[in-house]
């Protein structure tokens, strides 16, 4: 689903009266057009709560900037989505990385397939576009994936074991990879997860296949997740 963030913003300060607010939320590459029949009511039910109230009140008050609004509204919209799907990503779509994003698409599913091709699909999407770029081809749209990870830097190998830790210390590569998925975006391919994977092996995890050996009676080195079980480990 496509959701105009920043138009949705725009719209819930007209509705709340703070106009001062309103300039902030526009820009040309956004193209929202508003409706003089939306109310309070109506702003609630496509939000999926009054959640986004608060947002406009924490940005008048100068609590945050309109980026950080935005990026509230977004995580508060993946977490609503998160009660009807079992997995959620968001990405937003921008001209470049300066820009404010023209809308997110967000996605829901509760199959990991659909998660891990709808990622794999983007992803390769997303670097097709960098390499065009880079080559002196004008973009048609930047992603910024994730913008946490950007404004802050992310450790990849750390999350893996942080994540493994919190369920109890063993978790099947399946279920680690969408938990990834939820904070990364699109950012990896699920083949990068696997490779970072194979790479902590003996190290700072240990991978158990199931089978343990193939067909011909050689030790499995198989990241096929839908063909085996594959257990991720701390040693």
């Amino acid at each position: 689903m496509n959701f105009n963030t920043f138009g949705f913003l725009r719209e819930a300060c007209r509705i709340m009266k703070e106009y001062e607010s309103m300039e902030a939320f526009t820009d040309e590459s956004n193209d929202y057009e508003s409706d003089d029949n939306e109310d309070v009511e109506a702003m609630n039910r496509i939000a999926g709560g009054d959640y986004w109230q608060d947002i406009i009140r924490n940005f008048r008050d100068r609590k945050i900037n309109a980026g950080m609004a935005e990026n509230d509204l977004a995580a508060k919209y993946m977490g609503e989505l998160g009660h009807g799907f079992k997995h959620v990503v968001n990405i937003p779509i921008k001209v470049n990385t300066e820009s404010i994003p023209k809308y997110r698409l967000f996605f829901g599913t509760n199959s990991h397939h659909g998660l891990f091709l709808m990622v794999d699909k983007m992803n390769q999407i997303w670097n097709k576009i960098i390499d065009n770029s880079r080559n002196g081809q004008s973009e048609l749209f930047n992603y910024d994936f994730p913008d946490m990870a950007l404004l802050k830097g992310f450790n990849l190998e750390g999350d893996i074991a942080d994540y493994i830790a919190r369920q109890g210390g063993k978790a099947s590569a399946l279920e680690v990879t969408a938990g990834l998925i939820e904070k990364y975006g699109i950012t990896f391919s699920t083949g990068e997860y696997k490779n970072k994977y194979k790479e902590m092996d003996g190290k700072s995890l240990v991978i158990t296949r199931f089978p343990p050996l193939t067909p011909t009676g050689r030790k499995s080195t198989s990241m096929d997740w839908d063909a085996d079980r594959i257990e991720l480990e701390l040693p």
